[in-house]
C-alpha cells in the first residue's frame, strides 16, 4: 500500500462554526490518488466528516483517524472542486483510506455514510 499524502498536513483551528469544529489549511496539501495529483489549497476551510458523535468512540474521531482523507473529500465536495464528481470524490475517499490501511469496516461504514448522505452538501448545496 502507498501513502497517498505525500506531505504532512498542516493546519490550524478555525474554531467552532455552525456547531461543528473547523480546521483551516495554512499550506497545500499534496494528495497521489487514481485519478491523479490532487493538491488541496491552503486556507480551504475543513470541518472532517460528518459522523455524529455517539459513534466516535466506535469509528474514532474525524480529526484524528483520517483527517487527511476527510480534508480531500471535504475539498472534493467544495464549490471549489470543477473537475469531480460526487462519485469521483466518494470513491477518492474509499482510495485513500484503503491506501492507508484504515481497517475495512471504517471504510465501508464511512464510506456508506457519505454514498447515503453526502448528496447534502456536495458542491456546497444547502443542508
Amino acid at each position: 500500500m502507498n501513502n497517498p499524502f505525500p506531505e504532512p498536513l498542516h493546519f490550524d483551528n478555525a474554531g467552532m462554526i455552525a456547531g461543528r469544529r473547523h480546521v483551516i489549511l495554512t499550506a497545500d496539501f499534496p494528495c497521489v490518488t487514481s485519478l491523479g495529483r490532487i493538491t488541496v489549497p491552503r486556507h480551504t476551510l475543513i470541518d472532517g466528516a460528518s459522523i455524529p458523535q455517539i459513534a466516535f468512540s466506535l469509528i474514532g474521531h474525524p480529526f484524528d483517524a483520517f483527517l487527511e482523507d476527510c480534508v480531500l473529500h471535504d475539498f472534493l465536495y467544495s464549490k471549489a472542486n470543477r473537475e469531480y464528481t460526487r462519485s469521483e470524490a466518494d470513491h477518492l475517499l474509499r482510495e485513500t483510506m484503503w491506501n492507508r490501511e484504515i481497517p475495512r469496516w471504517k471504510i465501508a461504514a464511512i464510506w456508506s455514510a457519505v454514498r447515503i448522505g453526502g448528496w447534502r452538501s456536495f458542491k456546497g448545496q444547502p443542508q
